[in-house]
């Protein structure tokens, strides 16, 4: 083994001055001082500085030396907020409208902003509970929206009329479906629609109901989530029953599991419309998949989203069913279904099996037909003296002018009558027979083309009897220009 090796002494230890001494030179005051790069104000040592301002000195208050009887007799910096900010306390219950949105519920413009509202409302208004306020603004909105329902299923009332005209077509569409024949089934299609379209008008009569109601629950499922996440004060206590929780969801999915088997039963009875037409197998499997859809995706929310849909799908069903019986459609004034007797005895008329005078009334009740109205014709005579073509008549003896266009109606014989002395009902009723969708369309689209018209724009100006002429006649020439080239 080797003997340990002695460490070297630095040899700076051993000279006391550097090996530089000898060509420096000496520092007197005409030396320049050295200063370090980048600093540009004199280092502050135990919070005073070298080079202080006058101005620095009198403000600066951590510069001067105070005992700690003084600093314990300073009074704390107050916690300050901007003056538009608003202090919220978040476990404090809703004690007016738009408090939601202060707490960050904010939709903007739009249809969960008025749910949102609505809800408050009656939270605020009613003292409920958020259980009560959630099904009472479910009822709201199936009052708000039974017009369009009724409406709906008036034009589905129609369609079941004219079902022994459309089922054929209908087999035949299918089965050009079930072929791969895609261009016969998109001619028996436009054959069907062309038979139901003067009776039913356009899609938005019928497809209108179904999405408001879509839009509206949607709204409702955004805002409840929402609300239930947050959550709102008192979602967590104004349950009833096994949920007393509106935030979480139901522990035994009775909620979603009743909305499934409600909404499947309303379908197979005929839908909220409260009729069944005969349905393509395709529509009664989107009916029946909409409806176990509904309940897989609310199982798993909160309480407060099932509680919703389980109200609307009872008053779905309830609505249903009042629209099934002909004594409450007769009071709201819409069409019956018609029974399937009456199918099954029109059904050979329409094949041409049989005409129609051979059919026999089975009963032998008088009904009431209105007397038909005596049509005023032109007058161009008086006391058997004929008046030459192109003379202006007096006014006393120009024709009464209809006002209602019997071909496209844009309002009822009283439109232009006051509702001043009517009963409730009768004003109702009168809103209900002048005020259409159709007729707001028709009345809004006229006064447009007289406006246009007023100001120089549309082209010619044309009387309503000359435009239909018109029309009639390019009708002719479409059809006779088909039946010449389709000759063999």
């Amino acid at each position: 083994m080797s003997p340990p090796q002695q460490v070297p002494i630095a040899n700076f230890s051993n000279n006391p001055t550097s090996e530089f001494v000898a060509d420096a030179e000496p520092v007197t005051t005409a030396t320049p001082e050295l200063a370090p790069a980048g600093i540009d104000k004199a280092a502050v040592v135990d919070g005073a500085s070298d080079v202080a301002s006058p101005a620095a000195e009198s403000t600066s208050t951590t510069s001067d030396p105070q005992t700690l009887a003084e600093l314990f007799d300073i009074d704390p910096v107050k916690d300050t907020l901007p003056a538009d900010a608003i202090e919220i306390d978040p476990t404090r219950l809703i004690d007016h409208v738009g408090q939601m949105k202060e707490m960050g519920l904010d939709y903007g413009y739009g249809m969960t902003t008025l749910m949102e509202q609505a809800i408050e409302t009656i939270y605020i208004s009613s003292g409920w509970g958020w259980a009560g306020s959630i099904m009472a603004a479910a009822v709201a909105v199936r009052c708000a929206t039974f017009a369009l329902q009724a409406m709906s299923s008036d034009k589905m009332a129609v369609m079941a009329s004219l079902g022994p005209v459309t089922k054929p077509l209908q087999d035949k569409m299918e089965a050009a479906i079930a072929r791969g024949d895609k261009q016969g089934a998109d001619m028996y299609r436009m054959q069907q629609q062309e038979v139901i379209k003067p009776y039913v008008g356009g899609m938005l009569s019928m497809t209108g109901f179904m999405v408001v109601q879509g839009w509206i629950g949607f709204s409702a499922f955004r805002l409840l989530r929402a609300m239930s996440e947050l959550p709102i004060p008192g979602m967590t206590q104004d349950g009833f029953l096994w949920f007393a929780d509106l935030s979480s969801r139901d522990p035994y999915f009775v909620l979603p599991v009743a909305t499934t088997a409600i909404m499947y039963s309303v379908f197979k009875l005929g839908g909220e419309t409260g009729v069944n037409p005969s349905q393509a197998n395709t529509q009664k499997i989107m009916m029946t998949f909409m409806a176990f859809a509904l309940g897989a995706v609310t199982a798993f929310q909160a309480a407060a989203i099932q509680l919703y849909f389980l109200t609307s799908a009872i008053l779905g069903g309830v609505t249903g069913w009042l629209l099934r019986q002909n004594g409450f459609r007769r009071f709201i004034r819409i069409r019956p279904i018609p029974s399937k007797e009456s199918a099954d005895l029109y059904t050979p008329v329409i094949q041409g099996k049989m005409k129609l005078s051979e059919l026999k009334s089975t009963g032998s009740r008088v009904r009431y037909q209105a007397p038909t109205p005596k049509s005023s014709g032109t007058r161009r005579g008086l006391s058997g003296i004929n008046i030459k073509a192109g003379v202006p008549l007096p006014a006393h003896l120009k024709p009464e002018v209809k006002l209602i266009n019997e071909a496209r109606p844009d309002r009822d014989v009283d439109y232009d009558m006051s509702t001043k002395g009517l009963s409730l009902a009768e004003k109702l009723d009168y809103y209900r027979r002048n005020y259409r969708l159709s007729y707001i369309y028709r009345r809004m689209n006229s006064g447009a083309d007289a406006w246009m018209s007023k100001m120089g724009y549309g082209g010619k100006k044309v009387t309503p009897e000359q435009a239909r002429k018109k029309k009639k006649e390019e009708d002719y020439e479409v059809e006779r220009r088909r039946r010449f080239e389709n000759r063999s």
